[in-house]
């Protein structure tokens, strides 16, 4: 708007504009659409944007890419914004908002994040070099989104987190895939994989990976890297089949521990937190954060047995926002994580943790580097030897 233009005009060009650009109902609020400086345990700094789909000249994106909108969400116990692929941490101009609104609604300690894409999902190449596809998997089959790709030894297993696909591996899984077989995939009701009417548990959630390495004929020792809420799924998966996994990488991984700390220190707080993420949630997810939130509050994550002791790489984000609004985004809270990360790696004979403060939570996105060598380092201790799939349990 050029210096000429009056006040009352530029108001009524920024409503019009923020008219044409309104985010559909099914893709939260304005003040969702904004990934937190840091939410739980240590998140993303900064807003993320799109890899090469700007917005238009007007501040919007085009119609079709608004209609694939993948939420990212997080979470005030164990949840957190997950990137779901094609996001960068840059700061940029997003939409209608200016810096400053940007900047007040970027410290939210438990926000959801949505990437808005140009193109439509099953367009999209999740990774460069691997192309996604539909994989028929069941008795009575529905697709499932998934990119194979690679040959090796091993086949290593991506699991995305909280309401992420299976394009948060897109600056891993292809260097991965030079030496070892890979899949990533997205879980059902996300991105192009269709949506089930099981209710989203983390057993059924670890029951359709079972199917789907089935249809897709994926042989072990498998390495499993999960990230975020992808972690418990990735310690389910192990506890069934101990004798299957030859090492795991969890990246800035949920913790069941967590919630049950910060009561703890702060009871009130904590409960605040919890809320403001629960209203906040699309309708989508609502119902599998409700079937997850006990589990978070119990302090116990169910598993099926022993999860094997084998290589473990924890990798742990302790960046921090300049000013904590939120209990989650404390000096206190992060530190309680980063406990948490170690002590859960020297549960393992051979279980190391990297630690981080250049990266949010988003590290696969931040620093993939950090992911590919953790993968490297836990399949050079599995063929010495070190923890051999199913032996051993904590």
């Amino acid at each position: 708007m050029g210096g000429s233009a009056g006040r009352s005009a530029g108001a009524r060009t920024r409503t019009t504009r923020r008219r044409r650009c309104r985010l559909p109902d099914h893709a939260v609020d304005t003040k969702a659409a904004l990934m937190s400086r840091q939410a739980a345990l240590g998140l993303n700094s900064l807003l993320p944007v799109i890899e090469g789909h700007q917005p238009s000249r007007g501040g919007c994106f085009p119609a079709h890419g608004r209609r694939d909108l993948p939420l990212l969400a997080g979470s005030a116990g164990l949840l957190y914004p997950d990137l779901s692929s094609d996001l960068s941490s840059t700061v940029s101009n997003w939409g209608n908002m200016n810096r400053k609104t940007v900047l007040k609604l970027s410290v939210r300690g438990m926000l959801a994040a949505i990437a808005m894409m140009s193109l439509p999902v099953q367009a999209q190449v999740p990774a460069a070099g691997i192309e996604a596809t539909q994989v028929a998997v069941g008795d009575k089959p529905y697709q499932i989104q998934a990119a194979i790709a690679g040959s090796g030894k091993y086949t290593v297993i991506f699991e995305s987190g909280f309401g992420s696909d299976l394009r948060a591996w897109r600056k891993v899984a292809p260097q991965v895939a030079a030496t070892a077989r890979v899949l990533t995939y997205s879980r059902a009701g996300h991105g192009a994989s269709d949506a089930r009417p099981e209710p989203r548990t983390i057993a059924q959630n670890t029951a359709e990976l079972e199917q789907l390495i089935a249809a897709a004929r994926l042989a072990p020792p498998f390495i499993l890297v999960g990230h975020s809420y992808g972690a418990l799924l990735v310690r389910s998966f192990a506890a069934r089949h101990p004798g299957q996994v030859a090492g795991m990488v969890l990246v800035d991984p949920s913790d069941e521990r967590f919630s049950p700390a910060l009561r703890k220190l702060d009871a009130a707080r904590t409960a605040e937190d919890d809320s403001k993420f629960a209203s906040i949630v699309p309708p989508k997810f609502k119902p599998e954060l409700a079937l997850l939130q006990p589990v978070l509050d119990s302090g116990v994550l169910p598993l099926a047995g022993k999860v094997p002791d084998v290589p473990v790489v924890v990798l742990t984000s302790v960046q921090q926002a300049g000013k904590a609004e939120f209990f989650l985004e404390t000096q206190e809270a992060v530190a309680i994580k980063r406990d948490l990360h170690a002590d859960f790696a020297r549960q393992f004979t051979n279980g190391w943790q990297v630690v981080t403060a250049k990266s949010g939570h988003g590290i696969q996105m931040e620093e993939p580097e950090l992911v590919i060598d953790a993968v490297k380092k836990v399949i050079d201790a599995a063929d010495k030897g070190h923890g051999a799939a199913g032996t051993g349990g904590i």
